[in-house]
């Protein structure tokens, strides 16, 4: 458990301090109304597509949360269906919501070996063997979506091909893959906050300032404004400040477990998120959230590298651990972290972007699935980010949306 910590400095002093010169004041720029940068024709339309397939999806997903109905597996999108992967019979709510999501698109429901329930458990199972037999390493237990079993993916040679590794009671299989890069390093918002833009706040454990990418806004309940972006940016209460070293706000609530956290706001935060390149103003409105779905296509926007689209949703994680130390020198595992793959072959971020929004297109508008945790070390098209719906369930938080 990370304890809490401050700073008695502002960041405008500390950053000057650390560059031995002056730092200029900007002007500042909200996200400006524009279609800014957009992903290729073919990858736009396959978003398109899948919007009726994430209602249906949604449908579905939403009874599986009220029901926690112990049989779920996993919710696939494929071409042109709703893959819905259960171990024996759906109880009556979710069978009805599957009947409801069928006069709009095609489900099937496929026989699952195992259940999310049961793999998860497995896996953390599988997590605390490692944990016992290594001091430290990189590694990512993945669920396979069909619900067949794990998959241990890894580059630490002592934990390749270790038998003692796979008594687990479901099937594991090995996968050689780097380490989970956090993407900590847009430049000058104002309130209202929008996500897509850099923060930044100093960490006195590595005796630097990190810089990372504000997600969404949200709001709670109680109706109060906050920032939702990566926990391993930062540790309430440090004060959180924009790329010109405004203050945004302060460090508040997080789950370092998941790798989230929420950033109480001076002011309000926008339902907009920036768009296109690094240097530009343009901003997209967020018209809600959806959940996270196995073939899913997703763009992400980081303050570092800007816009990358063509992501796809390809694995569901129990258990991601990193040997590179978060803002408070820690070396964390992560829970329940999203992996998806840039299919061209292009970065999908770097450092300076964790925390962005990850989100599909809504016709003009984005809908919110996640926030930015890092990518892998040797793939640099593979993003590893926390879904929106764990978010939800963490802080009770929706985002802040738009009419433009």
């Amino acid at each position: 458990m990370r304890a809490p910590r401050g700073t008695t400095l502002t960041l405008r002093t500390l950053a000057a301090l650390a560059a031995g010169t002056t730092l200029l004041s900007l002007a500042a720029v909200p996200a400006a109304a524009s279609p800014g940068a957009t992903p290729t024709d073919a990858t736009a339309r396959l978003m398109a597509r899948q919007r009726v397939l994430v209602a249906g999806a949604n449908t579905i997903r939403w009874a599986v949360e009220r029901t926690a109905a112990p049989g779920y597996g996993s919710i696939e999108l494929a071409s042109d269906q709703v893959i819905v992967h259960w171990k024996g019979l759906p109880p009556a709510p979710v069978a009805d919501a599957i009947d409801s999501a069928r006069r709009t698109v095609d489900v099937r429901v496929v026989p699952a070996a195992h259940s999310h329930a049961e793999l998860r458990a497995a896996g953390l199972r599988l997590a605390a063997d490692i944990d016992r037999a290594v001091a430290r390493a990189d590694y990512d237990i993945r669920i396979a979506p069909d619900g067949s079993g794990l998959t241990l993916a890894t580059d630490a040679p002592e934990l390749l091909g270790d038998p003692g590794l796979l008594a687990t009671g479901v099937p594991v299989r090995h996968e050689r893959a780097g380490a989970h890069v956090p993407l900590a390093t847009r430049e000058n918002d104002i309130a209202p906050w929008s996500g897509g833009a850099r923060t930044r706040n100093w960490s006195p454990a590595l005796g630097m300032v990190v810089t990372c990418t504000s997600g969404f806004g949200v709001t709670s309940g109680a109706g109060y404004h906050y920032l939702l972006t990566a926990a391993h940016c930062m540790t309430p209460p440090d004060a959180v400040y924009d790329g010109n070293s405004d203050w945004i706000g302060t460090a508040d609530r997080e789950n370092w477990q998941h790798d989230v956290i929420l950033v109480r706001a001076y002011g309000t935060t926008s339902g907009r998120i920036f768009d296109g390149g690094v240097n530009s103003n343009w901003g997209k409105g967020v018209s809600g959230w959806d959940w996270a779905y196995q073939g899913q296509w997703l763009c992400d926007s980081g303050a570092t590298t800007g816009v990358h689209c063509g992501i796809q949703i390809t694995n569901l994680s129990v258990r991601t651990c990193s040997t590179n130390p978060d803002s408070d020198g820690d070396y964390n595992c992560y829970n329940d972290l999203v992996s998806a793959t840039r299919r061209d072959g292009g970065t999908v971020g770097d450092h300076g972007d964790s925390g962005g929004p990850v989100f599909s297109l809504d016709g003009s508008f984005v809908r919110a699935i996640g926030v930015i945790s890092g990518r892998d070390s040797s793939r640099q098209n593979v993003l590893f980010f926390q879904d929106f719906g764990t978010a939800w369930r963490d802080f009770g938080v929706n985002p802040v949306t738009s009419g433009w």
